[in-house]
């Protein structure tokens, strides 16, 4: 799901309901919960990589591209001050155009400033799209190796 922010566009993996079983994992053993929170990391940094390749039409936005974590919620980040073209190139992940302002144009002593249509250029919502079924697998099989790892079968 992608979401916009103030520092750019990120797209989320929304890990909510992993919170009971977060909650029961810290109890059984920290080195469970550790060891799933490196693993979701780690789909994150897939995405991310695939996001960066999608992204190398630019110089700045795919250094700008993080990964985000809090527990088990992952992030992958794109923009704010190291590439503030990102979200509006990202568009919300959809084609299409988006509408800006061209200042210093030039055109001195007039109160209208011109907008133009640029192309849009999305990259962190396809490149979720393209790596969907490997992190919701890779999710499923983290879960799995933690219940297993606390003795459920």
């Amino acid at each position: 799901m992608a979401r916009t922010s103030l520092s750019g566009d990120s797209i989320v993996l929304d890990t909510t309901q992993l919170k009971s079983l977060a909650r029961d994992l810290k109890k059984v053993g920290p080195e469970v919960t550790k060891d799933l929170r490196v693993k979701m990391r780690a789909l994150g940094l897939v995405v991310a990589k695939e996001a960066k390749e999608r992204a190398g039409f630019s110089t700045r936005i795919p250094k700008s591209i993080v990964v985000r974590t809090s527990g088990f919620n992952v992030k992958v980040v794109a923009g704010g001050p190291k590439a503030p073209g990102a979200a509006p190139l990202e568009n919300k992940g959809k084609s299409g155009s988006f509408r800006h302002p061209v200042f210093g144009n030039g055109r001195r002593g007039t109160s209208s400033t011109p907008w133009v249509d640029q192309p849009a250029r999305p990259f962190l919502g396809p490149a979720m799209d393209a790596k969907a079924e490997e992190v919701e697998k890779g999710v499923l099989d983290a879960v799995d190796d933690a219940l297993r790892d606390i003795g459920f079968h």
